[in-house]
């Protein structure tokens, strides 16, 4: 669930929960105490709702992270380090749907228009390791290649839309999105492959 799924949520018990609570308390006499006391508990319970949402992300994405290792220690050469490790996809914007369709309707398109992906930099190697969209578990590699077979990596901040990590493939430009929990790792990602070319 992302930064901007688990906000929603937040929202959703504070303004559902709060009036819901301050009637519960009041009954029919509602005071202003109590809907000061239910919109309270009611933030009260969003912020640990999210705090649990995020846990459950981090251990989710530890969890997928495993498994894209796995897949990968197959498809390269013993005693490669692992340098990087960032996601993300291509296909319509998620901020751009979400804002003007709403979470629902990015589902949609998440299932039927993104491909994701997971980026792997190592000592000699770049890859991508292909990413079922609904509970981003890794599906197979896509592809392995050797660095001199890369022309470049960088990372775009965005402004009105979604950070982008560039990958510039021997037959393709790859941009993929990034989520706000990815920024920081597609930075270091470029960095590496940067430093290092």
């Amino acid at each position: 669930m992302s930064k901007g799924e688990r906000i929603f949520v937040v929202f959703l018990i504070v303004f559902l929960g709060g009036p819901f609570l301050a009637t519960t308390v009041g009954g029919r006499n509602t005071s202003l105490l109590d809907w000061v006391i239910g919109f309270a508990v009611a933030v009260v319970a969003g912020a640990g709702a999210y705090y649990l949402l995020g846990q459950q992300q981090a251990r989710a994405s530890a969890r997928q992270e495993q498994l894209a290792r796995e897949i990968l220690g197959s498809a390269l050469p013993s005693g490669e380090a692992l340098r990087a490790f960032a996601h993300g996809y291509t296909g319509p914007s998620r901020t751009g749907i979400i804002l003007l369709f709403g979470v629902l309707a990015d589902m949609i398109v998440n299932a039927a228009r993104r491909q994701w992906y997971y980026v792997v930099l190592t000592t000699h190697y770049l890859a991508l390791v292909q990413v079922d969209g609904k509970d981003k578990r890794p599906t197979g590699i896509h592809q392995v290649l050797r660095r001199d077979e890369v022309k470049g990596v960088d990372f775009k901040a965005g402004t009105l839309e979604e950070p982008k990590l560039v990958l510039q493939l021997a037959a393709e430009r790859l941009e993929l999105r990034l989520g706000s929990d990815m920024v920081g790792r597609a930075k270091e990602l470029a960095a590496a492959w940067n430093g290092a070319v």
